[in-house]
C-alpha cells in the first residue's frame, strides 16, 4: 500500500474527512487530495502533522507490519498493533444507529434522526451484545450533551441505551424523556420516591429532579459509553 493509500485509510478509520484532517494539519484540503492520491510528494514536516493528527507513528506509513514500526521505534513486540478496518459484511460486528432523539412531553416513546455529525453507526461486538443478553435491535447511540453527568460522561460522549430495559433501578444511568427533553441521568431511590441525579459535584446547578408521572418516562437504560477522553 502506499503512503497516500494508508494515510486515506488511516484517515477514515478514525471518522475524518479529507476536509476535517486538512484543519488539523493546517493544510490546503486540494494539496491533502493530492497528497493522498499520491500526486504530490510530502514532506517530513507534512509528514509528522498527519501522523499527529491521525495518532499514530510517523513510520505507520511506512511498514504494513506493526513489528516493523515496534522495531523501528525500539519497542517490544505487540505495543503496537494493527488498525482492523470493520467490512461491511463482517458478522462479527453489529451496527448500533447514531441518532438524534425526538421526543414529547408526556408521551411514551420517541422518534429518531440519524446523527451524521461524524458517523450514522457505532460498531459493537456480537460477543459483547450476546455476553449482555442485549436486543441489538432494541439498541441506540446517542451523543452526549451538557455537564451534569461529568466526571463520568462528558459532553460529546457516545452512548449506547438499551430501550427494552425501562425499568428504573437504583444508581443506574437512564436516558429519560423529562418534560419533553431527553437527558441522561442517574436514578436514586429516595422516601419511597425516584429522583433524577446528576453526577457533577455542583449540586446547585444540577440539582436533583422527582421522576414521578407522564412528566419523567425512560428511554431506555445506558448499557456502555464511548468517549474520547483518556
Amino acid at each position: 500500500m502506499t503512503i497516500g493509500a494508508t494515510i486515506r485509510q488511516l484517515r477514515k478509520d478514525r471518522g475524518l474527512t479529507l476536509n476535517q484532517l486538512a484543519a488539523l494539519i493546517e493544510s490546503d484540503v486540494g494539496n491533502l487530495s493530492r497528497l493522498e492520491r499520491d500526486v504530490q510528494g510530502y514532506s517530513d514536516a507534512t509528514l509528522k502533522k498527519i501522523a499527529a493528527a491521525l495518532e499514530v507513528p510517523v513510520a505507520a506509513f511506512f511498514y504494513d507490519d506493526p513489528d516493523q514500526i515496534n522495531n523501528a521505534y525500539g519497542l517490544p513486540p505487540g505495543t503496537l498493533m494493527p488498525v482492523r478496518v470493520i467490512d461491511e459484511d463482517d458478522v462479527e460486528f453489529v451496527r448500533i444507529p447514531l441518532v438524534k432523539l425526538r421526543i414529547t412531553a408526556g408521551i411514551t416513546g420517541f422518534q429518531s434522526d440519524p446523527d451524521t455529525t461524524d458517523a450514522s453507526t457505532l460498531s459493537l461486538h456480537a460477543r459483547w451484545i450476546e455476553r449482555n443478553k442485549l436486543n441489538a435491535a432494541k439498541l441506540v447511540a446517542i451523543r452526549v450533551r451538557g455537564e451534569s453527568m461529568e466526571p463520568s460522561i462528558y459532553a460529546g460522549d457516545t452512548v449506547v441505551i438499551n430501550t427494552a430495559d425501562v425499568r428504573p433501578v437504583d444508581g443506574a444511568v437512564f436516558a429519560v424523556n423529562y418534560e419533553g427533553e431527553s437527558v441522561i441521568k442517574r436514578f436514586s431511590r429516595d422516601a419511597g420516591e425516584w429522583w433524577l441525579t446528576s453526577d457533577n459535584p455542583d449540586q446547585r446547578r444540577h440539582h436533583r429532579k422527582l421522576c414521578r408521572g407522564d412528566a419523567c418516562l425512560i428511554i431506555g437504560r445506558v448499557v456502555r459509553k464511548e468517549s474520547d477522553r483518556i
